[in-house]
């Protein structure tokens, strides 16, 4: 079970680093949010090859031994996969309105104009 965790998180880790730097290249993301999600992807993936890191920051943060599930840590990572892809969904859609809206006020401006030049 614990190859299949770590194969899991590798291959959406790589996943979602792949697509964030394709949305940078493609400026449908900033600099700032590919390099957020490079860094939370990266962690998860090395956190699932190397699970005793988690310990060794409970401990050093003064914690008790407590370990992760291998189920738990997927579902964490599952969790943080659909947040990622209802972040990039919703800041495409928030990008399409304000196109959008700014393409309707500037029509609008247009016909102003024409109206006023008409008399």
């Amino acid at each position: 079970m614990l190859i299949i965790a770590k194969i899991f998180a590798a291959i959406l880790g790589l996943f979602v680093i792949a697509r964030a730097i394709s949305d940078y290249r493609s400026k449908r993301e900033s600099l700032t949010m590919t390099v957020f999600w490079i860094l939370v992807w990266g962690s998860i993936i090395t956190i699932a090859f190397f699970p005793s890191l988690v310990d060794w920051l409970i401990a050093a943060s003064g914690g008790e031994r407590t370990g992760i599930g291998t189920v738990f840590g997927m579902a964490i990572a599952l969790v943080l996969f659909v947040s990622y892809r209802v972040y990039v969904k919703s800041n495409r859609v928030e990008k399409a309105l304000v196109k959008l809206s700014r393409a309707i006020a500037f029509d609008k401006l247009k016909a102003q104009q024409k109206t006023k030049g008409k008399k």
